[in-house]
C-alpha cells in the first residue's frame, strides 16, 4: 500500500508507516499520498521515492503482468477437454 507505507532496505529490508511521528516531516507528502516512499540508506531522513511519478501506472503494470503470469501456471477455474 504506497498510501500508508514506505520501503526501507537497511537491515535486510522492511516496510514502515509514512504516517510516523519520526517519519512524517520527510516521507508524507499530502499534495501526493500515493507517492512511493524509498528511505535513504545512508540519510535515514531523505526520501529518494520523492520525485517519483507516474506511480499508480507502474503499480497497475505490475498487477497485470501478475494475472497474466498467474493465468499461465494456475488450474482453470472450469475444466477443459483437450
Amino acid at each position: 500500500n504506497y498510501v500508508t507505507t514506505g520501503i526501507s532496505i537497511r537491515n535486510d529490508g522492511s516496510y514502515f508507516p509514512k504516517g510516523a511521528k519520526n517519519r512524517r516531516e520527510h516521507f508524507w507528502q499530502p499534495t501526493r499520498p500515493f507517492s512511493l516512499a524509498l528511505e535513504n540508506p545512508f540519510e535515514t531522513d531523505m526520501d529518494v521515492g520523492k520525485s517519483s511519478f507516474r506511480i499508480q501506472l507502474v503499480q497497475r503494470s505490475f498487477e497485470v503482468a501478475f494475472r497474466v503470469l498467474m493465468s499461465h501456471v494456475s488450474e482453470p477455474a472450469l475444466p477443459t477437454r483437450s
